[in-house]
């Protein structure tokens, strides 16, 4: 229904930022999502003005059954504006550019509507319009047997960094795929453990680089050996903490749960901890003397493994395993 540049121009929606008090999308991204799943539904595009004001309405009949009503029209106000004022050429102009700069870098862009994508992310609230992807995503098999290595931000705990990488290994030596996010210490870590079995989804575009700059080196290494890069973000959107967050939905949506390696309070990866157990998600969180736990334990429930050894870990991966197939 939509060409693949116009998919690109909604991910230049998507993208768009704003300072207030903190960084803000300045689209609210549910009811964009929302507006463009009724306009495939009733083959309306949302580059008609004529279809605005209808595909608005439809948008709200899906907003009202899950949030306040009351808040739609102040958040849905921007994004009507900005289409009922849409220079078509300009954007579509841009979107080529985009596509264009992708295919110089390497970078192949893969809309909603391409074979390639994939298809749990049609299944989320809100699904990215388009993907940029170095490398190559993990076969429908392989699909079926990807977790997720995670850990604070902390480059000085060598022992949760070894850890990370030995667990890596381990996963590796079993046929499980690590995907996680690049994050510095032991998500870096359980990468490089998974050498060959893993790839990258940043919150930042894959034109910009990554910090500290020599994990740049090592997101070559990961397509060089068969791995991947991705971001839902145009390729010069540089890092910021609301792309970062909305990163965190595809993660959880790509992988059968998430091992947290390290953890601190209001760490990212205690965040995508939570996020998993909404989506019912495994969770496992490791529990041996010397790595920051304090938060892990924070995190206990009745739906939380508790992992105190390698061998823990790849019992109960095979578990998981052993369920996909009964």
């Amino acid at each position: 229904m939509y060409t693949k540049e116009e998919m690109v121009v909604l991910s230049l929606m998507y993208s768009k930022v704003k300072k207030e008090r903190y960084v803000v999308f300045v689209f609210d991204h549910v009811i964009l999502s929302m507006m463009f799943k009724s306009s495939i539904e009733n083959n309306l595009s949302l580059f008609d003005r004529n279809n605005i004001d209808e595909l608005s309405n439809l948008a709200l009949n899906r907003y009202e059954l899950k949030y306040s009503v009351n808040d739609y029209e102040k958040l849905a106000k921007d994004i009507r504006a900005f289409l009922s004022a849409f220079n078509y050429r300009k954007y579509i102009r841009e979107a080529k550019e985009e596509i264009d700069n992708a295919r110089r870098s390497g970078i192949r862009v893969i809309s909603y509507f391409d074979d390639e994508y994939p298809e749990i992310f049609k299944n989320l609230e809100i699904p990215p319009f388009v993907l940029y992807i170095k490398g190559n995503l993990p076969d429908i098999f392989q699909q079926q047997k990807c977790f997720s290595i995670l850990g604070s931000r902390n480059l000085e705990n060598n022992m949760a960094n070894t850890l990370a990488r030995s667990l890596g290994k381990e996963m590796k030596k079993i046929g499980w795929y690590n995907i996680s996010n690049m994050t510095p210490g032991a998500s870096e870590y359980g990468h490089r453990g998974t050498i060959g079995k893993t790839g990258v989804i940043l919150g930042q575009g894959l034109n910009t680089q990554v910090l500290p700059l020599n994990n740049n080196e090592l997101l070559d290494r990961i397509v060089e050996n068969g791995g991947f890069i991705i971001s839902e973000l145009p390729l010069d959107v540089k890092v910021n903490p609301v792309g970062l967050t909305a990163r965190n939905r595809l993660q959880v949506s790509m992988t059968k749960g998430i091992v947290v390696v390290e953890s601190s309070k209001n760490s990212n990866a205690t965040r995508i901890a939570k996020l998993a157990l909404e989506n019912e998600k495994k969770v496992f969180v490791i529990e041996v003397d010397g790595v920051n736990s304090s938060e892990n334990m924070n995190l206990f429930n009745d739906k939380i493994i508790s992992i105190k050894t390698k061998e823990d870990f790849v019992e109960n991966l095979k578990n998981i395993e052993t369920n996909l197939y009964t």
